[in-house]
């Protein structure tokens, strides 16, 4: 589940690298306090001749909840070339991700990158989804919202730095 998300959603090759599990942490909460959610963080090494990285993949209740690459050395390696820009990068990332998960609900959150022009910090709303675009030197974050009586709910973010 967890190598495949770095297959198929981040398109790493991992056959370019030497994939170590490093751990398996679960739970890391399971409480009322928490609404009984469990939590599970999985992290790999990520390494070859030339390269060195560290994934961290977080789970809740079996649930996809966040990912963070980090590169600490070297060439990243992807299955197909990255798109040119930021916005492809993150309608990319978005659509492979509702695949893997087999659900249509991140549709919307596709539908509003089609109305941003370039990067740059600026907001648009689609419907009842809201995305907030911040560029902060080679920092691009972008943030879903659904909006419900003009209250905001925080969907998804996604972070690239430096266009990765």
């Amino acid at each position: 589940k967890t190598l495949l998300f770095l297959t198929d959603v981040v398109l790493l090759d991992l056959s370019q690298y030497n994939v170590q599990l490093l751990s398996i942490d679960e739970p890391l909460y399971s409480s009322e306090l928490y609404g009984n959610n469990t939590q599970k963080e999985v992290r790999y090494e990520l390494i070859n001749e030339e390269t060195e990285e560290d994934a961290t993949i977080v789970f809740e209740n079996g649930i996809f909840s966040w990912c963070q690459i980090s590169n600490s050395k070297g060439p990243r390696f992807y299955t197909q070339a990255p798109p040119s820009n930021v916005i492809d990068a993150a309608k990319g990332l978005i659509e492979r991700y509702q695949n893997y998960s087999r659900s249509s609900r991140f549709q919307k959150m596709i539908d509003i990158l089609e109305i941003v022009d370039n990067i740059e910090s600026t907001t648009a709303t689609l419907e009842n989804i809201k995305l907030e675009i911040m560029v902060t030197g080679l920092l691009e974050s972008f943030t879903w919202f659904y909006l419900d009586n003009n209250i905001e709910i925080k969907a998804l973010s996604i972070l690239f730095d430096d266009g990765i």
